[in-house]
């Protein structure tokens, strides 16, 4: 079995957030997996997952190295920006999100721009109110808030992209064949708009089909570690072992930026080399939307395992 449990620190580095393909979007439902929706935007005929972002909008991650002239830069996604529930970023005072999205709960960690590197924030934490324009920002489903885990509920409460929740897959792939998906989907789509608590039909539907609690992912995180540091993470499992998992290495608040085949790590050691993909999961996808690009400066030296080594 293969399993990921990858940190680097990027306190005090120089991170921008991008969205490149921003100017080719004209309306957006985001990643539409019900049909409800999709009927909305005209295109209930459709396939699901059914997406209108043009392909013009999708830019291939490694072309924002193209013009960079510094050393050892990274780049990394935020591919549940503009597509999974929540996901917001805010770049150069304007906020992109999935259309029709209800508000954030207020106590949501919030990752700020600043010129002195990234940091954790609390809406209410601003000086100015969480509509300051001085800095882009970029938030999402948490896994850790003030030093606490997200459970269950919550996960399932939040994640609009079931496949995070339960062992389900668009195409049957995994788990229980394909009707299970489409049903958790409906459901999720369909509690949203009412504005209902979707959490005891998800469960129950999940346990009618016998979708048990998803472990496997490989989801990309975003850390605030206890001496108020930024690390990224790349790690295996269900969101709330996840977010023990990085409890147990002093995290207060974390945020999930992908999972699965959208989580990928470029690096470029100097600008006439080649781009490395450091890390990314089995099926792999080069091209998204937002991205972070972050310039570290130095050489991003594995290190030892503590489980490994002395």
């Amino acid at each position: 079995m293969i399993s990921h449990f990858s940190t680097f620190d990027i306190s005090g580095r120089r991170a921008e957030l991008l969205f490149p393909g921003a100017g080719q979007i004209t309306q957006s439902y985001g990643y539409v997996r019900s049909e409800t929706r999709a009927a909305l935007a005209g295109d209930a005929a459709r396939s699901r997952p059914w997406r209108d972002y043009p392909d013009e909008a999708r830019i291939d991650t490694r072309r924002l190295l193209d013009g960079i002239t510094e050393p050892h830069v990274l780049i990394i996604g935020a591919r549940n920006v503009a597509n999974e529930y929540g996901y917001a970023a805010r770049i150069n005072g304007i906020w992109h999100q999935r259309a029709g999205d209800r508000a954030r709960p207020e106590h949501w960690p919030y990752v700020e721009f600043a010129a002195a590197g990234l940091r954790f924030i609390h809406r209410l934490d601003a000086p100015s109110g969480a509509d300051r324009l001085d800095a882009d920002r970029l938030t999402g489903v948490p896994i850790v808030i003030n030093g606490t885990p997200i459970g269950r509920e919550d996960v399932v409460r939040y994640s609009s992209d079931v496949a995070h929740t339960f062992h389900v897959h668009p195409h049957g792939a995994i788990g229980p064949p394909i009707p299970a998906w489409e049903e958790l989907s409906e459901i999720w789509e369909t509690c949203h708009q009412l504005g209902t608590d979707p959490v005891a039909s998800l469960l129950a539907c999940g346990r009618r089909y016998g979708a048990h609690e998803s472990k496997h992912l490989l989801w990309s995180v975003l850390v605030e570690n206890a001496t108020g540091g930024v690390m990224l993470a790349a790690i295996t499992g269900s969101l709330p072992t996840v977010g023990q998992t990085l409890i147990g290495g002093g995290a207060r608040n974390a945020i999930v930026l992908d999972a699965g085949g959208s989580v990928g790590w470029w690096y470029r050691k100097q600008p006439q080399d080649d781009p490395l993909l450091l890390l990314a999961g089995p099926n792999y996808r080069a091209t998204g939307l937002v991205f972070i690009r972050i310039y570290l400066d130095i050489f991003p030296q594995p290190q030892a395992h503590g489980a490994l080594s002395t």
